[in-house]
């Protein structure tokens, strides 16, 4: 299955600390993937709560997680793929937790983005040799771009368009009625699907 998001593990090595900040509780924005030499990935992120909901606009798929499971929707399939959701993965493709993992760090500098000022951090992980840079908007503590330097390649990620605490529609949150879910399970022979006529 082609993933459609960047699963980061980072291991942060700076020791000043960054107030803690509330994170806001609803949030839409576009993320934005360049890694040379593929052409940008445009993402859209809706986020209500615990609730969030990604749109791929280059191939279309749409990536919900809801409070205990997720789906991956292919809309021109009509398919549904149900994945479990484990405590703890939900922050791995919410940009609110890349602020938050900063909160023991002290910014290496400043820089405009799109006129807004941003602090900069740098974590490094010395497992796999990777340098991170994420520029936080100074004002409203929340992530505009992320540089990640490793031996093999860059990748940047911008978040742009960006509204906050905005009250989010619940039917953004709903899989289509006619959605043929099917259900991931893994097992010694590796993964298999299961479908599930019932829609749950």
């Amino acid at each position: 299955m082609k993933r459609i998001f960047l699963s980061i593990s980072l291991l942060f090595t700076l020791s000043s600390p960054l107030c803690a900040q509330e994170l806001p509780s609803s949030f839409y924005c576009e993320q934005v993937t360049t890694s040379t030499p593929t052409s940008p990935r445009i993402t859209q992120i809706w986020v209500q709560g615990e609730k969030m909901r990604l749109d791929n606009m280059t191939d279309g798929t749409i990536f919900y997680v809801l409070e205990k499971e997720a789906y991956f929707y292919y809309p021109v399939q009509g398919v549904a793929i149900k994945i479990p959701l484990e405590p703890g993965k939900r922050k791995i493709q919410d940009p609110r937790f890349l602020v938050q993992d900063l909160k023991d760090t002290s910014p290496v500098g400043q820089e405009k983005i799109a006129g807004k000022i941003c602090n900069i951090y740098r974590a490094y992980n010395p497992d796999n040799d990777t340098e991170t840079r994420i520029w936080v908007w100074e004002e409203k503590k929340f992530p505009l771009k992320m540089v990640i330097n490793s031996k093999d390649k860059t990748v940047t990620i911008e978040y742009r368009n960006i509204v906050l605490n905005s009250k989010i529609p619940e039917r953004f949150f709903i899989l289509p009625k006619n959605a043929h879910i099917l259900t991931m399970s893994s097992g010694p022979e590796g993964f298999s699907m299961k479908s599930n006529p019932s829609g749950k």
